[in-house]
Parts: structure tokens; sequence; C-alpha cells
């Protein structure tokens, strides 16, 4: 009798889990690729998009950015007190004199 409950108990603790990483997938569609691009034209190609950019990391010092790595985070509303995810990339620029 044991067994059999703890296997139950097993079967929905893991219906459960399964259940919460659907609901808390992160964004359907991925961002844009914005690799290559100015720091500003990526900036507007991401806001366009629902996207807040954010960067991270910047190499150099000149005034002309070109972005060598994004990475997208979602920020889950439950986190923020909010009701809606809000989805951010992160960049990191190169920028030349």
């Amino acid at each position: 009798m044991f067994k059999k409950t703890m296997c139950a108990v097993g079967f929905a603790g893991c219906g459960l889990l399964g259940f919460a990483a659907v609901a808390h997938a992160g964004p359907l569609v991925p961002p844009p690729n914005v690799v290559g691009m100015s720091e500003s034209e990526a900036r507007g190609v991401l806001a366009d998009d629902g996207y807040k950019p954010k960067v991270i990391s910047r190499n150099g010092g000149g005034p002309n950015c070109v972005v060598f790595h994004q990475s997208s985070v979602t920020d889950f509303a439950y986190r923020q007190n909010d009701d809606e995810d809000v989805y951010r990339v992160y960049l990191a620029v190169n920028c030349l004199a």
C-alpha cells in the first residue's frame, strides 16, 4: 500500500512540476538578432519589437559602437508585482574610435 501511495504522489508531483514549467515559459518569439548592428540601430529594432535592451558590456571608448553579443532574459510578472512579463535583451558592444 505504501509503495502505491508514494507512486501516486510522485506522479501527481511530476504533473504539477510539468504544468509549472509550461506556465512560466520564456517568450514565444525570440528577439531579432542585432549582432553586427550599431548600438542605436539595435536599440531601435529591439524596442520596436517590445524588448527593453540594456548594454551591460562596453569595450573601447569611441563613439561608434557595434553589438557583438546579445542575450535575452525574461523578468516574470510575479517577480515585479506587475501584470505582465517583461522581456529584456542584454547587449555587449565594441566601441571604435
